[in-house]
């Protein structure tokens, strides 16, 4: 698409000649002009590492397993994500990550028939 471009071709013309979107080419040729040739090295994707590894997760969901903190029914996510950072599980922690950690499905290492083949 650079080469296209380079030769004077318009987004459409240059998108069409290597079987990509017009969008494709319309985000990718001023990206190159700030950052040159840097941006054949894509940047990481939307989505940074995750905040807690395996352990933290499982410390978390043990947590969630406790009777509920003084005065409340049941322990919300908020309250489980201050929870984490008290324990020194991370520095921060929204309630998006615990609720998907607390989504999960359990892993199964081949104990029970998942259904694909029967036993």
């Amino acid at each position: 698409m650079l080469l296209q471009a380079d030769d004077g071709r318009e987004d459409e013309a240059s998108a069409e000649a290597v079987g990509r979107r017009v969008a494709t080419s319309e985000r990718t040729r001023p990206r190159c002009g700030e950052r040159h040739l840097d941006a054949r090295n894509e940047l990481p994707g939307p989505g940074g590492s995750p905040k807690l590894s395996g352990k933290q997760e499982a410390q978390l969901i043990a947590g969630a397993g406790t009777p509920a903190p003084c005065g409340r029914a049941r322990w919300t996510l908020e309250r489980l994500a201050a929870q984490a950072v008290e324990l020194g599980l991370t520095d921060s922690l929204a309630r998006e990550p615990v609720r998907q950690v607390r989504k999960k499905p359990p892993s199964s290492r081949g104990g029970t028939s998942s259904g694909a083949y029967p036993k």
